[in-house]
């Protein structure tokens, strides 16, 4: 079994989020390809998509990480 990584999401990770999501995959499928755990990709959409016509983008957590790193 591999290990799940830990820690923050890299903007990679959230880029290959947007995309799959964008191609219609589902949260699951998504955790297994980037190596998280399906709760991980749940919580980072939920925070960021409040509305059925909200779209997820790796974008709006930009400022964030131009401050953290």
């Amino acid at each position: 079994m591999v290990r799940k990584k830990t820690g923050r999401l890299t903007l990679k990770e959230r880029i290959q989020i947007e995309t799959l999501l964008t191609e219609k995959k589902n949260k699951s499928y998504i955790a297994i390809t980037i190596n998280r755990a399906r709760s991980t990709v749940t919580r980072e959409v939920n925070k960021w998509v409040q509305t059925d016509r909200d779209k997820y983008s790796a974008e709006c957590r930009l400022p964030l990480f131009r401050t953290v790193s």
